[in-house]
């Protein structure tokens, strides 16, 4: 009797898998990106602003005149982006065009930056996403070559060399974290931000298991007061309450996470890590400023970096005048938002947060400043404060 032959039905893939496929494609992930890319040169020369490129172009063009930054002109920044756009425009012509050009190829870092970091946590095409939001939601909005996109650009990519060094824990991609930072600082002072934070981060996993948690998170604090000294310049009481707020949240999210016995994946790293990134962060800083040194022009360079920056944040932020009722009162709002969220349920408390922004808002333009200032100054902290509260492997 012949054997009957069974026909098997086509398997199916399910939704879920199919879903899966697509969000691990690295084909499509690339092309996400390229479009990105594209999209973002399409959009990256329209108009010009002239404050913010005038002036980049100008230092520019005075390099170009062997002219030094901080000796013979007042360099608003640190004094490197002013070196590389004069190579740019010795390479392509001294344009504006020039600028944003070169501005595209530090967008183009940043998205593969924020592209590598995402995909650590998260499906390629995910990451790719990611990345594309990077160049589109700030770069092509405002695509003059300013060093704000240079310092967020090498900011990533620092931290995306930082991970990458925990997973293989190879030195030279720690040294070049370091490395990069540095240049960061040299684009713009306030590159000096992601220096604090990387150490930061470096000097947590040094030792989670340790009392010496306690004295990492002081120093820290210390960190963060210091930066807070350098940016009020004179004491006030404004000032102090500035610095007051967010300090005493650093603190306590600080000290939430050293109740935490162990950090994400168990990483411990040592201190030998922490000194070779911060030594790596002084050597292109050292070396941009020997010149200077040497001819005697030191001071300047130091005036430069601090002190002209001071002039322009004075002018460009003081001079909306914060006021200091405002502010306690947003601290006590934000005390009893604390409260309602541990009691009641935190949609009703998003709800409410909503209508006293329309609320605040509606009664004037200064207390509606007041408020976006403090809860972007807030708002990394609280992200922060949520991720401590719920533990590292949430």
């Amino acid at each position: 009797m012949p054997s009957v032959k069974t026909i098997e039905s086509p398997t199916i893939p399910s939704p879920e898998l199919a879903r899966r496929r697509v969000l691990d494609n690295p084909a499509l992930a690339w092309a996400l990106l390229v479009v990105g890319l594209l999209v973002l040169a399409r959009l990256a020369f329209r108009g010009w602003i002239p404050h913010d490129e005038g002036t980049l172009g100008q230092a520019a063009t005075r390099v170009l005149g062997g002219e030094v930054p901080h000796v013979d002109f007042h360099d608003t920044y640190g004094g490197l982006q002013a070196y590389a756009h004069a190579g740019v425009f010795s390479l392509i012509g001294e344009s504006i065009r020039s600028l944003r050009i070169a501005n595209i190829v530090v967008a183009a870092v940043a998205a593969y930056a924020s592209f590598t970091i995402v995909r650590r946590v998260q499906p390629v095409v995910v990451a790719a996403s990611a990345g594309v939001a990077a160049m589109l939601v700030g770069f092509a909005v405002y695509p003059a070559s300013m060093p704000s996109w240079w310092n967020v650009a090498l900011g990533l990519a620092s931290a995306a060399l930082v991970l990458r060094w925990l997973d293989s824990r190879n030195s030279t991609l720690l040294a070049a974290a370091g490395l990069l930072t540095g240049v960061n600082f040299l684009v713009k002072p306030t590159g000096a931000y992601f220096a604090a934070a990387i150490a930061l981060y470096l000097m947590m996993l040094v030792s989670p298991d340790s009392p010496k948690r306690r004295t990492l998170v002081a120093l820290g604090a210390v960190i963060v007061l210091s930066f807070g000294v350098l940016l009020t310049g004179a004491p006030s009481l404004l000032a102090v309450a500035l610095l007051l707020v967010p300090l005493a949240l650093v603190a306590f999210v600080g000290f939430r996470m050293e109740s935490v016995p162990r950090m994400p994946g168990g990483q411990v790293v040592p201190l030998s890590s922490v000194a070779m990134f911060s030594l790596a962060v002084v050597v292109p800083i050292g070396i941009f400023a020997l010149p200077y040194v040497l001819s005697g022009n030191g001071d300047a360079l130091i005036s430069g970096w601090l002190r002209l920056p001071q002039l322009r944040f004075d002018s460009a932020a003081w001079s909306r005048s914060i006021p200091l009722l405002p502010l306690l009162l947003l601290s006590a709002v934000g005390v009893l938002t604390y409260w309602a969220c541990r009691r009641i349920n935190p949609r009703f408390v998003l709800v409410a947060w909503v209508v006293l922004s329309i609320v605040v808002a509606s009664i004037g333009w200064q207390w509606w400043w007041t408020l976006v200032v403090i809860l972007i100054m807030l708002t990394p902290v609280a992200i922060s404060a949520g991720t401590a509260t719920r533990g590292w492997h949430s």
